[in-house]
C-alpha cells in the first residue's frame, strides 16, 4: 500500500519503514511478493542482508527483480513448493501481501518452519477499521480503488483485533507494532476525489491531530458514531491506514 501519495508504479515501490526494522548484519532475507526487488536491493545495499530471496507471482516483475535479488522464485506462493531450507531465514517479509491471498494465515503457518529460532516475520497490513472507510460505508459507498485500503486487488480485509488473534493462534510474539496515519490528502488521492464529503475529511483531520497530541476525541467521534464508545486505543486504530508488525516465534 503506497502511503507517499506520489508514485503509482507498484513494482518500483518499497516500504521504507521495513528498513528500520532490520538491523545491519549478514541476514538471509525472504521477501514474499517482492515485486521488482527494490526492497531487497535496498536491504543489501545498506548492509542488512548477505543473501536475498524473492518470491513473485508476476513473471514480468520477477524478471526485473532478478537484476536486483540473489535468487527469485516465480509462481503462486499459496500453491508452489519453496526450495528454501527449514530454519534458514533470519527475516521473512510480507509487505502489503497477505491481503492479496486466498488463505494468508495458512501460508504464514507453513512459512514459520523456514525461520531460524531467532528469526522475525515482518507484516504490513491495511486496516479496514478505519474512520474514512467506515464513514464512507455509512454514507453508502464501498468504492474499490487502484491503491489504498480498498485496493481492487485485495481479497481479504483485516482489523487490528483480527490480526492479533491470528498471531496468538499461530504462536507468534509481537516484538514491534506501529501504525501509519496519513492525513485526509492521502484518502482524497487514493479515492481519486470520488464520492467524498468535505466535512468528513475535515473532521478526520481534526480527530487525527487531536489523537496524535493525546487529546480527547470523544466529542468528534460521538458526532459521527452516536453512543458507540471508543477508548484511546480504538481512536488510534480509527485513524490508522496500515499496521506494521515485527513478530518472533514463541520461545
Amino acid at each position: 500500500m503506497n502511503l507517499d501519495g506520489k508514485s503509482k508504479n507498484y513494482g518500483e515501490l518499497f516500504n521504507p519503514h521495513i528498513l528500520d526494522l532490520i538491523p545491519p548484519g549478514n541476514h538471509k532475507i525472504l521477501d514474499v511478493g517482492c515485486a521488482q526487488g527494490v526492497l531487497l536491493q535496498k536491504l543489501k545495499e545498506s548492509g542488512k542482508a548477505s543473501l536475498t530471496i524473492g518470491i513473485e507471482l508476476s513473471s514480468e516483475a520477477a524478471e526485473k527483480a532478478r537484476t536486483r535479488v540473489d535468487r527469485v522464485l516465480c509462481g503462486d506462493i499459496e500453491t508452489m513448493d519453496l526450495s528454501v531450507h527449514q530454519g534458514s531465514c533470519d527475516y521473512i517479509i510480507y509487505a502489503d501481501l497477505i491481503e492479496h491471498l486466498r488463505d494468508p494465515w495458512a501460508m504464514v503457518a507453513k512459512h514459520k518452519t523456514l525461520l531460524k529460532k531467532s528469526g522475525r516475520m515482518i507484516f504490513c497490513v491495511p486496516n479496514v477499521r478505519n474512520f474514512f472507510v467506515i464513514t464512507q460505508l455509512i454514507r453508502g459507498f464501498w468504492n474499490y480503488t487502484n491503491r489504498g485500503i480498498l485496493d481492487n486487488t485485495h481479497l481479504r480485509f483485516f482489523t487490528l483485533r483480527n490480526i492479533l488473534r491470528q498471531f496468538e493462534r499461530l504462536e507468534l510474539k509481537i516484538e514491534t507494532q506501529f501504525g501509519l496515519t496519513p492525513d485526509s490528502a492521502w484518502y482524497r488521492d487514493t479515492n481519486e476525489n470520488r464520492d467524498l464529503d468535505e466535512n468528513i475529511l475535515k473532521l478526520f483531520d481534526t480527530i487525527r491531530e487531536k489523537c496524535r497530541k493525546g487529546e480527547d476525541c470523544s466529542k468528534e467521534l460521538t458526532a459521527v458514531f452516536g453512543n458507540f464508545k471508543f477508548n484511546p486505543e480504538d481512536t488510534v486504530e480509527l485513524i490508522t491506514a496500515q499496521f506494521i508488525f515485527s513478530v518472533s516465534l514463541h520461545k
